[in-house]
């Protein structure tokens, strides 16, 4: 090339065309205006799975985030909105209370015209926002259909000064609303006329079941501090203690306190003090006929056939005793049955227990014989078993009793290496074998190669 292959190259080289074209970057923002392809939310694969569509070509998942970044698109958690709400309404609202302020401010000149915003807003377990992607200008708002089942808000501010009044109420109702609506009456007419103190609740009554003296006698008479504190709330707000200054003094919590006047203007003296001594508790989930029956139940299979777990347990409680148990409540009463969860040891399907033990106590009858037929000989006892090596079947554990140990009955497949094993159980001497089959020729040849090293 010579001379044209040295320079500034860079000037006649144009660089990569432009991944998408203006007319399809104007196609995806129209699209991301609305709902995904799949009818989720956008993201980058979403994009690049498009853009692949449209333009024939493979776009990637980070290409796709990186096409959204640079059409300023952003990350925005949505800020929560009623689902029956109407944007235009709103606006139109706002419109018409502009309007009749300046009309209230006309028609009464010399008049304060205070303007309060109130809104409601629940306290508690809120709905996880998930990041969406916006404009990097705009505020998504997620529409909701609110659950009014929490604590809820009840908010007033004075968008002028900043000044708040709220009240925290269990429920949202007309009747609660206009409960809350009267008291900021209240507060405005208070206003108008100037008065320096806010209308708060009624204080609490206490009903007249004993004198203030005698209160303050019973306190100083308890036995035990819990009823002394007790009796000492009582008593002070019999002689007009706000809930408030209660609250300081003791250090109980306005709930509690509460709790305390209802049960004292309902029961007296007796509805104080640890009442948890005359409470016997729930009665036992279920008696001892009904623990005997689930133990027989227990010994064999569960109702489905399977095996026994939590669940099974507590269906077969709810249908003897009528009550609804819990699948947790019945892993409960396997436990403080003394049931734990075991692993089965392998056993042949076709193993006879009754079988074993005679055998057993043949073998030492025999023995017993040789002995005395063979006073001069020494006789040995051996032990012989195969056991597969490889693969072997993944045990469940199941339920039984603390002190037992389950078998699990196994047709065992003759296909993998197997270890022929002899143990002399007096002096724990070994002889081992491995051998990729079971059949009575392998086994033969094994026993003829026992016999010769141990000269039998």
């Amino acid at each position: 090339m010579g001379l044209k292959g040295l320079g500034d190259r860079r000037k006649g080289n144009p660089g990569h065309p432009p991944l998408i074209d203006d007319v399809t970057q104007a196609q995806l923002w129209q699209a991301l205006q609305g709902t995904a392809p799949d009818g989720g939310l956008w993201n980058g694969r979403q994009v690049a799975d498009w853009l692949t569509g449209v333009t024939g070509r493979k776009i990637s998942r980070q290409r796709g985030w990186e096409i959204l970044r640079q059409m300023t698109f952003r990350l925005r958690v949505p800020r929560p909105a009623h689902i029956e709400s109407d944007e235009d309404e709103q606006q139109a609202w706002k419109k018409k209370l502009v309007t009749e302020l300046e009309g209230l401010r006309r028609r009464y000149p010399d008049a304060q015209v205070q303007l309060w915003s109130e809104n409601e807003h629940r306290l508690g377990l809120k709905p996880v926002m998930r990041r969406i992607y916006v404009a990097e200008d705009c505020q998504p708002l997620a529409h909701i259909n609110w659950k009014f089942e929490w604590l809820w808000l009840y908010g007033f501010v004075r968008p002028e000064t900043g000044e708040t009044y709220w009240w925290i109420i269990p429920y949202v109702n007309t009747t609660l609303f206009s409960r809350v609506l009267y008291q900021v009456r209240l507060i405005g007419y208070n206003i108008s006329d100037q008065c320096q103190t806010c209308v708060m609740p009624r204080r609490i009554s206490i009903a007249p079941h004993l004198s203030t003296e005698e209160l303050g006698r019973a306190d100083h008479q308890a036995q035990e501090g819990l009823e002394s504190r007790q009796y000492q709330i009582i008593w002070l707000l019999a002689k007009g203690k706000t809930t408030e200054e209660v609250q300081e003094i003791t250090g109980y919590s306005r709930i509690w306190i509460y709790e305390l006047v209802k049960r004292y203007n309902q029961l007296g003296l007796k509805g104080l003090g640890a009442r948890r001594k005359g409470n016997p508790g729930h009665p036992p989930l279920i008696d001892d006929v009904t623990q005997a029956q689930l133990w027989q139940a227990l010994q064999g299979t569960a109702p489905d056939g399977g095996l026994w777990n939590g669940r099974q347990v507590a269906d077969w409680l709810t249908g003897v005793t009528g009550r609804k148990i819990s699948r947790q409540r019945g892993w409960e009463i396997l436990r403080q049955m003394t049931f734990r969860l075991r692993v089965p040891r392998p056993a042949h399907i076709e193993s006879d227990e009754d079988e074993q033990q005679a055998w057993k106590k043949k073998l030492v009858t025999e023995l017993e014989g040789l002995r005395r037929r063979y006073p001069d000989a020494q006789v040995q006892l051996w032990s012989e078993n195969e056991h597969r090596l490889g693969l072997k079947p993944v045990m469940r554990r199941i339920y039984v009793a603390e002190d037992c140990q389950p078998l699990a009955h196994i047709n065992w497949k003759f296909e993998w290496l197997w270890l022929y094993g002899f143990v002399r159980p007096e002096t724990g001497e070994t002889y081992w074998w491995i051998i990729p089959y079971v059949n009575t020729t392998l086994f033969s040849r094994v026993l003829q190669e026992f016999a010769a090293e141990f000269k039998l």
